[in-house]
């Protein structure tokens, strides 16, 4: 049975409110649609390492992670098709350095590594480690091109600029907090909720300085990945399940 509730404003205005079905048949008016990464990138998975005592899912792991997941995203779709407020979050001027290659599809693995996550005085910094070896882009003409160039380092800066809409206590910094196993999916991962509205975080990303060039190179080695033969492929690279996923 359905019931009606009728108010009459003035002589001319009536608003008739009905409800009716079970209850919970609406959906909650909270529950906004869930980011889904864009097709361009579903080919694409990341596998994340960390030094020794660095946690990749504490609250700064995750940052880090969100915030290079989230530039890997928009090298492709753009900063506004990337995770959801990264793009407010962003500093201008690391914006200003990403041009999407909307033309060009990623497919295989990237692999990334945290060398070490550090307090400043505005708030902290990751260095962090890129490998494309086990990553190919597929053009417009249909083949699987490979980069040459070796292991990426950066810095990811998070700068506090207001106090964060909701208080999130940090997950302890133990080996529980990087107890989660790979998922089995061999697509690109997001995650679920937006990590950088009402944060209070701004991001900027920045060469680094500090000579991590021979670390990174180090850790490239030590992964032992396989490097393709030639510049391009009619075959597409092998995608491995994301780490640790989302």
């Amino acid at each position: 049975m359905t019931g009606c509730a009728t108010l009459a404003v003035g002589a001319s205005l009536m608003v008739v409110s009905c409800s009716g079905g079970e209850p919970g048949d609406a959906a909650p008016a909270e529950a906004a649609e869930q980011y889904r990464p864009p097709e361009q990138i579903q080919g694409a998975t990341v596998v994340w390492s960390a030094e020794p005592g660095v946690y990749l899912q504490d609250e700064h792991g995750t940052l880090v992670r969100a915030a290079e997941e989230a530039r890997f995203v928009a090298r492709y779709v753009g900063i506004e098709n990337s995770y959801p407020g990264f793009a407010a979050a962003l500093n201008p001027a690391s914006a200003g350095m990403i041009t999407p290659l909307r033309d060009r599809q990623p497919v295989g693995t990237l692999r990334a590594h945290v060398l070490s996550i550090t307090p400043t005085d505005t708030g902290f910094e990751a260095a962090v480690c890129t490998e494309r070896s086990e990553l190919a882009e597929k053009w417009p003409d249909g083949r699987y091109h490979f980069t040459k160039t070796t292991e990426i380092e950066s810095l990811v800066r998070f700068a506090r600029t207001m106090a964060p809409a909701d208080a999130i206590e940090p997950a302890a910094a133990d080996a529980a907090a990087d107890s989660k196993q790979t998922s089995s999916q061999r697509q690109w991962q997001s995650p679920a909720t937006d990590l950088f509205t009402g944060s209070g975080w701004t991001v900027d990303f920045a060469a680094d300085p500090a000579g991590t060039r021979q670390r990174c190179q180090a850790w490239g080695r030590s992964i032992q990945t396989e490097r393709a033969d030639s510049d391009t492929s009619n075959t597409p690279p092998s995608v491995l399940p994301a780490l640790p996923g989302w």
